[in-house]
């Protein structure tokens, strides 16, 4: 029932809380098992300063207060982190990382909401031999964009390695995800990649296996793998 999760053994249930109180930041231990930290000292109520080192359980954090220049510092180091530089997506880790998070919400939501689909091009091994590597490159820039285009705010999409791109899709039941997946890969199949330096537009279409979480699956990388089984079955047929 807590608003923000740490998954270790170390931090109690309810360990401890946050609030605003007279434009101070606060800190609560709600009697955990290990205490809760400040800048090595535990505490049991007090309110935060700059720079103030948190520790709940094996969890270290730190506080940065409004204005701070460390903020925007971390948060563009993050960006880099959580980013594929060719398309300027989210890549796989961060896929990997958001879909741990979605299944501990689905442990307590509708087990039938949650769906993933992988996204193969076609034939791209023929794009770099023939056309060029920057032409590749070129054409998953712009189907990083179609793909953008068609996915909703709430669905998370990461280019994953290569030539594959991912679309995790809280909320979807199989039914609703195949349909997205049907409009995706049309949408594909309509644009037209326009190449520098080659004359005519290329047509690029894609293939995509799409899985939805089960109650017989132990984690996220049963759910990526129904996924990857269903898209070769797509590019075989």
């Amino acid at each position: 029932s807590a608003d923000f999760r740490i998954t270790s053994r170390s931090v109690s249930r309810s360990h401890c809380r946050v609030f605003l109180n007279e434009g101070k930041i606060w800190i609560e231990d709600l009697r955990s098992t290990n205490r809760t930290l400040i800048n090595s000292r535990p505490v049991e109520r007090q309110p935060l300063q700059d720079g103030d080192q948190i520790r709940i359980g094996d969890a270290a954090l730190k506080y940065l207060a409004a204005g701070n220049a460390e903020v925007a510092f971390l948060a563009e180091m993050r960006e880099h982190v959580i980013r594929d530089e060719l398309t300027g997506l989210h890549n796989r880790r961060h896929l990997l990382t958001t879909l741990n998070d979605a299944l501990i919400n689905q442990r307590s939501a509708d087990p039938a909401s949650l769906s993933l689909a992988i996204i193969d091009v076609d034939r791209f091994k023929a794009i770099n031999d023939v056309i060029g590597h920057l032409a590749g490159d070129e054409v998953l820039r712009q189907l990083g964009d179609v793909l953008s285009s068609e996915t909703r705010k709430d669905d998370l999409l990461a280019r994953i390695g290569g030539e594959e791109f991912a679309i995790l899709m809280p909320g979807h039941s199989l039914d609703s995800a195949a349909e997205t997946c049907e409009r995706l890969r049309a949408a594909v199949e309509a644009h037209r990649f326009v190449i520098e330096g080659h004359d005519e537009p290329l047509a690029v279409t894609v293939s995509i296996g799409v899985a939805q979480w089960t109650e017989v699956m132990k984690d996220g990388s049963d759910l990526f793998r129904d996924a990857d089984e269903l898209l070769y079955r797509s590019k075989n047929a």
